[in-house]
């Protein structure tokens, strides 16, 4: 049972040599990482609509 354990955490299994503890926290990771990354992206996306919107707007009540 301890070596089976021992494989969990750092070796993997006989299935799957990838399925062990310190490769799917590398996957996770990884996977935040690409979050955050998109979320960073989207909110650049956002800031730059609302600022366009906000400009537009002060144009627009100008003329008015």
């Amino acid at each position: 049972m301890k070596s089976k354990f021992e494989r969990k955490a750092v070796g993997g299994g006989d299935h799957d040599p990838d399925d062990n503890a310190l490769t799917r926290i590398d996957q996770h990771i990884e996977t935040v990482t690409t979050m955050r990354e998109a979320y960073l992206a989207a909110i650049g996306e956002l800031e730059a609509v609302d600022q366009s919107n906000s400009q537009n707007m002060n144009t627009q009540g100008e003329q008015i």
